[in-house]
Parts: structure tokens; sequence; C-alpha cells
């Protein structure tokens, strides 16, 4: 009978936490959708694309993003910052900053914008690759020239692949920074920050990956980390060509991975933080 009872008991925990996810993710999408005519450019303000890296889920925001996104504008908040090279992909320290890096801690937030220079449709014309509605791109990540993360293929609306030259992944991102969008749901006021906002919650998604691969593989001292950014066709199991690259060197010292392992799954945290 007590067993019983406990069941019923998890059976209703899980039930209100479902609902409380899908309510906070709807309110997001809301967010998104009310403000989708206002393209807003400079300092924190960036229009992005979002990413769907599911078939079942391909079609979930194309509503609430629409097709409002202006290409000029896209490519004005390009020309804003710091002159970006095609093919070229720059790292930031905090989320929509104007400054890009060189060097990091292991610990710090780390961000790539993908470069491409065209859009991803006119990359696949050229690498001779399967295009129709969606576009498929895909990220694969070395550390010290060793690949240690291929994530993809990731599906793109038509919205977005025929018109954005650019993209911005989050690699390590803080808990208080996941918090603060939790708590202030304006942070989510671009079509790219939807895709940031699918990036961390889900399992599956390249800051989970990532900080998982840095905890692995970056030893003491100074560490190489490369991002590639291609595009696929769409049942692929790797890129079909790459359309951007990305360098940065690695500080990893006893410090920073104390906050690197804040950002992880338990399991692979020092028995001590168990």
């Amino acid at each position: 009978m007590k067993t019983m009872k406990t069941l019923i008991m998890i059976l209703a925990a899980m039930t209100i936490f479902s609902f409380s996810a899908n309510a906070q993710f709807n309110g997001i999408k809301n967010t998104v959708k009310n403000g989708a005519d206002k393209v807003k450019i400079g300092k924190n303000k960036k229009d992005k694309n979002k990413n769907e890296y599911s078939d079942e889920t391909e079609t979930d925001l194309d509503e609430a993003t629409g097709n409002n996104s202006d290409n000029n504008a896209v490519e004005e908040v390009v020309s804003n910052t710091t002159s970006m090279e095609n093919g070229v992909g720059y790292f930031y320290s905090t989320y929509s900053s104007d400054d890009y890096v060189k060097e990091a801690n292991i610990g710090d937030e780390l961000y790539v914008r993908m470069n491409f220079g065209k859009t991803m449709n006119e990359f696949h014309e050229e690498f001779v690759l399967e295009v129709s509605h969606y576009s498929y791109g895909w990220v694969n990540i070395y550390i010290n020239d060793k690949l240690v993360l291929e994530h993809g293929p990731l599906s793109f609306s038509s919205n977005y692949s025929k018109v954005w030259t650019f993209i911005d992944l989050p690699l390590l991102v803080k808990p208080s920074f996941i918090e603060e969008i939790q708590n202030d749901q304006s942070v989510i006021e671009t079509n790219q920050d939807v895709w940031v906002f699918q990036q961390l919650f889900n399992e599956g998604g390249i800051s989970h990956k990532y900080t998982i691969a840095a905890i692995q593989n970056m030893k003491d001292g100074k560490n190489n980390l490369k991002i590639e950014f291609g595009v696929a066709n769409k049942r692929d199991e790797k890129m079909g060509g790459v359309i951007s690259t990305a360098e940065i060197v690695i500080i990893s010292d006893e410090e920073g991975r104390k906050e690197l392992y804040k950002c992880g799954p338990k399991f692979l945290r020092p028995l001590e933080e168990n």
C-alpha cells in the first residue's frame, strides 16, 4: 500500500513538472511571436535565426519566429561588429557582446559566432548537396587537434537557410544565465535567443555536449579549441563541406575547472562535489 502511494506521488510530481516546463517554453514562444516584427540592432540586440535539432520539431517554432527577418538588418549586425572575415568564427565570453576574445579560461562562459558570408542554401548548391524546404548544418569540435564532438545534422527552415549568413552557438553557459532566462523571459527577445534557449535546456544540445567534452579532454595549461560549422545532406553522418572555422586558446587551471564542473553533469564532477 505504501509503495502504491509513493508511486502516485512520483507520477503527480512528474505531471506538475511537465506542465511547468511546457508553460515556460510556451511563454517564451509567445514573447518571441509578439516581438517578431521588431528587429533590434546594436549592442545586446541582435536578430538571429533559430535551429531545430530533430525532425519531430522542425516546424514547432516557424509561426513563433515568422518570416519577418530582413536580410539587410542581419548584415548590418555583422558589419557593426568588429570586422569579420567570411568563413571565420569569433568567440565571446558574454552573450550578446560586441567584443570577441582570442583567449579564455576553461571556466569562462563561451559563445561563438560562426560567420558564413553566404547563406546555407548557397553553400548547399556550391557543394552539390540535397536541399529542399530545410537545409542541414553540422558542428565539429576539436580539442588539441582531436575530434571530440560531432553535432548534427541540424535542420534549418528555408525562412532562415535562405537568409542568414551567420549563427551564434552557446558553448559554456553558467547556471546564473540559465536562472536569468527562467526569471526574466524578456531576455528571450529574438529568434537567436530561442535557439540558445533550446540548446541550454536540451541534453542533446551543443552546450551540454561541449561541457562534457571540455571536462574529459582539456588538460592543465593551454588548450587549442577549434570549431567547424558545415552543411550536409539530411541523413549524412558527417558534414559535406566546412563553411566557417573558429579557433581559440583555452587556459585550464584549478579554479577554472571548478567553474567548469558547475556547468557540467553531476556524474562527471569530482567525488567531493557529489
